[in-house]
């Protein structure tokens, strides 16, 4: 339970950013609306800058205010807990998606998702970024952990990138960027914008690609079901999918979470999950998978707002 006086708080604070930097503030939102689980209590602070000097501006103004603060993306990748999160979260979405073209280069905002980016690339003749077209994340957050499906990553057409240093903008270059299976090195930097080198080709042949990836993932993947995709991380050499279905872990539920019943590296909310059925069938599902094939799963979601984790980093 937020006290009156937090809450109180959390208002002063609102009312100053709308007042000093003109910037829409929603206070105590639910962040079950904002993540692909549909779980998750409230932030304290949640908004969305419509530019980057808004970003900017705002990101500045937190650290003045000695606000803790998370930036997320369209929250595909995320699991925020029951309690939420006291501090602000800024989501950089649809207000920060510009996107252009130079020659078989793209411009484009972290906030643009990537089957929109992926579709208009293909419109475009361009071709590269099929295999993101059924993932549901932002170009953000997909360079941040190196998205990839179907052998393919985003950091393998990344040739720049600008994040915010400071209260500026800094260029990184292709020789900067080092990815590696769902990481790269960019820490906890905020990605305003980055550039990606793609490849000429028919839009019939493209558009045939990214149907074939679609297909694959409807029939391989619980679509109908609310979840944050991939789990784990797949261990050297193995796939976390097998080995979970392997133990015969498929079905395995926690309140209303519970293991994909189609693709064993996907937890899905059955209708009435809590961020805690979630987060205790991934410590169970780790577990098991530990004792049973002595084999430590790394999970590939991000976690907001569980305190053990926020104390070890």
């Amino acid at each position: 339970m937020i006290s009156g006086y937090h809450q109180q708080d959390n208002l002063i604070l609102a009312d100053a950013i709308e007042k000093e930097l003109g910037i829409e503030v929603k206070v105590n939102e639910p962040m079950n609306a904002h993540t692909s689980f549909r779980v998750g209590g409230p932030a304290d602070l949640y908004i969305e800058p419509t530019s980057r000097a808004e970003l900017m501006a705002c990101v500045a103004f937190l650290k003045q205010a000695q606000v803790e603060y998370r930036v997320i993306g369209n929250g595909t990748n995320l699991l925020v807990s029951d309690e939420g999160f006291r501090g602000a979260i800024i989501r950089l979405g649809p207000r920060l998606a510009n996107w252009s073209r130079e020659g078989n280069r793209i411009l484009a905002e972290a906030g643009i998702a990537l089957p929109v980016m992926a579709k208009r690339a293909a419109n475009e003749g361009l071709s590269g970024l099929e295999f993101t077209s059924g993932i549901p994340g932002t170009l953000g957050g997909a360079i941040h952990m190196n998205a990839g499906a179907w052998g393919s990553t985003v950091g393998e057409l990344v040739t720049k990138v600008w994040i915010l240093a400071g209260e500026k903008e800094k260029e990184l270059e292709k020789k900067d960027l080092h990815f590696s299976y769902r990481q790269s090195n960019l820490g906890s930097n905020i990605i305003l914008a980055a550039e990606l080198a793609l490849t000429d080709a028919s839009q019939d042949q493209i558009h045939e690609l990214m149907q074939d990836y679609l297909k694959r993932r409807q029939e391989s993947q619980p679509l109908g079901l609310p979840s944050a995709g991939s789990v784990f991380r797949n261990p050297p050499g193995q796939k976390a999918a097998r080995i979970i279905d392997q133990l015969g872990l498929k079905g395995l539920s926690i309140g209303g979470a519970q293991v994909s019943t189609v693709h064993a590296n996907f937890i899905v909310n059955t209708g009435y999950a809590t961020a805690s059925d979630i987060y205790r069938l991934i410590e169970e599902v780790k577990s098991i998978v530990y004792r049973e094939a002595g084999v430590e799963l790394k999970t590939e979601i991000e976690m907001i707002g569980f305190p053990t984790l926020e104390k070890s980093g």
